[in-house]
């Protein structure tokens, strides 16, 4: 049975039960309160019937005039049946349709023979006794007096009776509606979960996220709940393949640099003994110092893919952000490229430091602004920024620049990726700034900007 049927049974057995419940308690307190009534006017019409008896058996019930009154209340429609017995219990009259054995056997006959009168209901009958003195006072015999029930009450309560049978399953019906309604609202997007967990399972991580519910209960809250499931989901992945590229990536760069180094170091060794020999004004000076600068590229290179495929070491402490931000400025002020590049510096004095290595954060940022530079062609703004977020601290990075293209945003922190003319770039930079930013726990992002390139340092606040 599915979870749709199950919640509508459930639903529509609940309020049938609630009404069913509801509507006989309140018809059951009716009828006694009906029946109450009924019986109050039974005994004052018992009462009047037994007190014209009582009349005509003041001398002596043995009188034929008891049966005479008997017979002449029946006959007038006071009542369908009279019996009056003796103070033995012997049938003295008996009007109507009665048994006189079953008459005189009625166990309520001897109450009242003892003085207490009564009243019961059998059926849709009452019977009303009384007893019957003599003049003197002294007990004489018994009545009972037969009277029908209330037509118009019996009437009622039939009527009733089936009113509530008729609202029951009016009110199943209208529940079974609207409740398979109410379900479907439930039910749909809980299904829209499901079908979106097996995609998931199957790792299917790059669907849209699954529609939110018009209403803002928990339902909907476990639908953001499960969208951020997933792009976390997506994100962990995308790191993990990251990693694995990024280790496969540095193995490889490790091996290339081991084997160029020795023979490039040796490259360099020739060339410099050339240049020894070779007079300032020789022709083959020029070609000698193209192949030394050619050659010192190549081997800052091989450093930089050492560097890539060396874990990031380095002690954790607490680094004040603003005076790393000067030293990498410091740093890169000098060059040319820089003459013409602006720096606004948006740092509060009580920025909290962080748990980080200080040459290695200033690598980063070093990385950081001269690409910023470069992409700026030498001219224009670069906005530091920085702040505490709750246990990070962080700092942006942003350039007046061209920003990144859309189709080049997941692959700007990719090995070897690079947007730079051949010859002025390896595609490294950013790989091994995200690596050491990750190896102290913090994240390295680019964000989206409306102009320029925008890049987000995360890392943890010092506790030390």
């Amino acid at each position: 049975m599915s979870l749709r049927t199950r919640l509508l049974a459930g639903l529509a057995v609940l309020v049938f039960a609630a009404v069913a419940t509801a509507g006989w308690s309140v018809l059951a307190v009716a009828r006694v309160k009906l029946h109450e009534a009924e019986d109050a006017r039974a005994s004052v019409i018992g009462a009047q019937i037994v007190a014209l008896v009582q009349r005509a058996c003041a001398q002596s019930c043995q009188s034929g005039d008891v049966g005479e009154v008997a017979r002449t209340l029946v006959d007038g429609g006071a009542a369908p049946e009279v019996v009056v017995v003796d103070g033995e219990r012997r049938l003295i009259a008996a009007s109507g349709d009665v048994r006189s054995a079953q008459a005189i056997a009625d166990p309520r006959l001897g109450t009242a023979l003892a003085g207490i009168p009564s009243l019961t209901r059998s059926g849709d009958a009452l019977f009303y006794y009384a007893p019957l003195r003599t003049q003197a006072g002294r007990p004489a015999g018994a009545v009972r007096v037969r009277m029908p029930g209330d037509e118009e009450v019996a009437r009622a309560l039939h009527d009733a009776r089936l009113l509530l049978v008729g609202v029951t399953l009016f009110d199943g019906g209208l529940v079974l509606l609207f409740g398979a309604l109410f379900i479907r609202r439930v039910v749909e997007p809980i299904e829209g979960l499901s079908a979106a967990a097996r995609r998931v399972a199957d790792g299917q991580l790059d669907l849209p996220p699954v529609p939110k519910p018009r209403s803002n209960d928990e339902l909907a809250h476990l639908v953001d709940d499960f969208n951020r499931m997933t792009v976390s989901l997506r994100r962990q992945r995308e790191q993990m393949v990251a990693q694995e590229k990024l280790a496969t990536v540095g193995r490889l760069a490790a091996g290339v640099a081991h084997e160029i180094g020795n023979p490039l170091a040796a490259v360099l060794g020739y060339v410099d003994l050339l240049l020894h020999d070779e007079p300032p004004d020789g022709a083959g000076r020029d070609s000698l110092e193209r192949i030394r600068k050619e050659t010192d590229r190549i081997r800052e290179i091989v450093a930089e893919l050492l560097d890539y495929s060396r874990p990031v070491t380095g002690t954790v402490e607490g680094v004040r952000l603003v005076e790393a931000v000067d030293l990498a400025l410091s740093l890169v002020k000098p060059q040319a490229r820089w003459r013409d590049v602006e720096v606004a510096r948006v740092l509060p004095d009580d920025l909290p430091a962080a748990a980080t290595s200080q040459s290695r954060l200033v690598q980063v940022l070093l990385n950081l602004f001269l690409n910023a530079a470069d992409a700026m062609d030498g001219a224009g703004t670069i906005t530091v920024r920085g702040r505490g977020d709750g246990d990070m601290v962080e700092l942006v990075v942003a350039d007046s620049g061209p920003g990144v293209a859309d189709d080049n945003r997941g692959l700007i922190f990719d090995p070897f990726f690079s947007t730079k003319e051949p010859g002025k770039g390896t595609g490294l930079g950013l790989s091994i700034s995200r690596s050491i930013i990750e190896a102290y726990g913090g994240t390295l992002t680019l964000a989206a900007s409306d102009a320029g390139a925008t890049f987000i340092v995360r890392l943890p606040m010092w506790r030390g």
